[in-house]
């Protein structure tokens, strides 16, 4: 290899590298503070333990976690509903108070009886499996929603 058109052309070469490495600052900047919230919702069936040993009737969680690098504000998650309606309970029960400020990587959770949400959806008037999606929206309504869909079937026997 010739190193002398190199030697002969290394200004421009370093004018080159200079100009590239200010356009990908610039760009890696401006991608910073673009940063927008992250969020996960995720639904979950389950039973709170109790110290004593006993276990709550069934419940269904929902876990709203911030997975991204900027702080996000959250009202109290609800459940989406066929026909754009919703559920949102005001007797849930969470290990926060709404609205919430979520800190990058923190999660909060809530949960209500599930025989809750099957009497709220017959009185909507729903009958058979109906689909069902946790969603949260934030401070500026943009709506997370969780990416799996339930079908609860309205019909299920209750424990009394």
């Amino acid at each position: 290899m010739d190193w002398t058109w190199f030697s002969k052309h290394w200004e421009a070469i370093g004018a080159v590298a200079t100009v590239v490495g200010l356009f990908v600052s610039i760009y890696l900047g401006f991608r910073g503070r673009r940063r927008k919230p992250e969020v996960e919702v995720k639904m979950k069936d389950g039973f709170l333990t109790f110290t004593d040993g006993r276990l709550s009737d069934r419940m269904i969680f929902v876990e709203v976690s911030n997975t991204g690098e900027k702080i996000v504000t959250i009202n109290v998650p609800y459940l989406q509903l066929p026909e754009n309606r919703r559920i949102v309970f005001p007797d849930q029960q969470s290990d926060v108070t709404f609205p919430h400020t979520l800190e990058e990587g923190k999660c909060c959770s809530l949960w209500v009886e599930r025989k809750e949400v099957l009497r709220s959806l017959r009185g909507y008037g729903y009958k058979g499996k109906v689909r069902v999606r946790a969603a949260v929206a934030d401070q500026t309504d943009k709506v997370y929603k969780a990416r799996k869909v339930w079908k609860l079937n309205v019909e299920e026997k209750e424990k009394e």
